[in-house]
């Protein structure tokens, strides 16, 4: 397929080619530049010409329970052993064939992260996937993005009267991950001598968190108050584990130190939080105070709260509360796809990638209007030209 005419926001060191082409070949992109260097696109059998149309980079809603209707149910248990569930894989519980997939897919959102709703102090793995598949195994760009951890109080923990302490909920995380690093260093001690000693009893909690203490991949971690965002940050440092921060809602007020500490936040502009917390101020304004201080900040739907749909519509708001247009989009393409460590296949329009992309009329964050063309892993699934 060959698109014409198009202005490309790439994303990547290309910038903005103001009449430009995409050539692509099966699912990855093949060539990409200015029309002038466009040599007879004619002899293209599938040629598409958007006639100036804005295009993007299919955009990626980096928090989302999409497809995952699982809500666990504690009645009756005691102790917190069951709010420690690393190992649970949210890829298990998901529906490919759920709608909220195909509405996002009609808003040119081509990829997700998809977490557990949120009911454990450890909840689990979260995945990144497309919103275009059949197979939930074929849909795959991460299995394994990050561990869910939570520190909030607006937590639907503590909403189902599990716990009501967040002292509590620092110390039973802590003590899991000593564990598991007692656990690692045992196991890895027992290999080296295994004439002398035994390998420790198979744990797939602790091994389930082998690549976080490894530094493989983040925790994504809900907090929303400061004194939450300073006990995660100091919980990352204890463990040197990296953290990426769910809609902390007093994390303008922070900026400098998550920026020194490298932790990337998830702003979801919809979401009022407690409104006990005087001080959070518009939560529309946070994603651009974090981008102006250049804390790695991603806009995200909380789906199901918001639908992923309206990702482009939250970017749009943050717009209107302060936040710079370009790093809006950015925000929503090649932010996320670095914070999921799935930039080397979505996130920009480079030679290589996935050919996952959209063009609208009007720019989106001017107007409400769908796209007119969304393209995921080379196919047309939105084609209104």
């Amino acid at each position: 397929m060959l698109v014409v005419h198009a202005k490309i926001y790439t994303m990547a060191d290309s910038g903005v080619i103001e009449d430009g082409f995409i050539l692509t070949n099966g699912q990855k992109i093949k060539g990409i530049g200015s029309m002038s260097s466009c040599d007879n696109y004619e002899d293209q059998e599938d040629i598409v010409d958007v006639h100036g149309m804005h295009l993007f980079p299919g955009f990626i809603d980096a928090y989302t329970s999409m497809g995952s209707n699982c809500v666990d149910n504690f009645e009756g248990q005691s102790g917190h052993e069951h709010l420690i569930a690393p190992h649970l894989r949210v890829i298990d519980s998901i529906d490919s064939q759920d709608s909220s997939f195909k509405e996002a897919l009609s808003s040119g959102v081509t990829s997700v992260a998809v977490s557990q709703i949120n009911t454990r102090l450890i909840s689990g793995q979260i995945s990144a996937i497309k919103t275009y598949g059949e197979k939930i195994d074929d849909m795959i760009l991460n299995p394994l993005v990050a561990v869910r951890f939570s520190l909030s109080q607006d937590s639907d923990i503590f909403l189902n009267n599990i716990s009501k302490s967040k002292i509590s909920f620092a110390a039973v995380i802590r003590e899991e991950l000593l564990k598991a690093k007692k656990y690692i260093e045992d196991k890895e001690f027992a290999i080296s001598n295994l004439d002398r000693f035994e390998t420790p009893v198979y744990n797939i909690k602790y091994e389930s968190l082998v690549d976080l203490l490894e530094k493989n991949i983040p925790t994504y971690i809900d907090v929303n108050t400061k004194d939450e965002i300073f006990t995660a940050m100091r919980i990352a440092k204890e463990f040197s584990i990296g953290s990426v921060l769910i809609n902390p809602l007093e994390a303008h007020m922070l900026a400098e130190e998550l920026l020194a500490d490298n932790i990337s936040v998830l702003c979801a502009p919809f979401s009022g939080g407690n409104k006990n917390y005087e001080n959070c101020g518009s939560v529309a304004k946070i994603p651009g105070i974090l981008t102006k201080s250049r804390v790695p900040t991603a806009i995200v739907s909380a789906h199901p709260k918001t639908p992923s749909s309206y990702l482009l519509f939250a970017a749009a708001i943050a717009v209107k509360e302060g936040m710079d247009r370009m790093e809006a989009i950015k925000s929503v393409t090649i932010y996320p796809a670095k914070i999921c460590n799935i930039q080397n296949r979505v996130g920009s329009i480079e030679i290589g990638k996935d050919a996952d992309f959209s063009a609208f009329l009007k720019h989106p964050l001017d107007s409400l209007e769908k796209p007119k063309l969304v393209v995921c892993n080379g196919e047309k699934v939105v084609f209104n030209l």
